[in-house]
């Protein structure tokens, strides 16, 4: 067993990244033989058809391989502990785009819905109005008016 030598005290048994790819190839290696071994009958039958080679081919590329790599997945993220997210001490500031022309309709919920999103960290919003022919800047400054003032 290859226990991690720069571990936390107190953090559990810590497998290397090493260990964890050797027994998740292991184990999709294991499943590769038991899925060559199911679809022997699988490739005897369409060889009648296509040939041997064109068998074996087709059936490795749509099963065999695409299976072993899943499996692979699979046992590597089973094997996956993720270290508990902490949140940051002070989130960075943030400049949020809006292009907007002729948005009338819409802009106003727009930036109310962005005014309700919870992000920690300051917000800015930049409305960018491209020679709207209506009146999406009178609403945008309404809407300025209203949520920060």
């Amino acid at each position: 067993m290859i226990i991690d030598e720069n571990k936390k005290a107190g953090s559990g048994l810590y497998f290397t990244v090493q260990l964890k790819f050797v027994v998740a190839f292991i184990g999709a290696c294991f499943w590769a033989g038991f899925s060559i071994w199911i679809a022997q009958d699988w490739i005897d039958d369409l060889s009648n058809y296509i040939g041997q080679f064109a068998a074996i081919f087709f059936v490795y590329g749509i099963a065999i391989i695409p299976g072993f790599m899943n499996s692979f997945a699979a046992f590597s993220l089973l094997m996956d502990r993720r270290p508990k997210r902490e949140p940051l001490p002070v989130y960075p500031g943030i400049t949020m785009l809006v292009a907007a022309y002729n948005e009338a309709a819409s802009i106003k919920d727009t930036l109310v819905s962005i005014a309700l999103q919870k992000y920690p960290g300051p917000l800015q919003v930049i409305v960018i109005n491209d020679g709207s022919q209506d009146n999406t800047a009178d609403i945008v400054r309404q809407a300025e008016a209203n949520i920060l003032g």
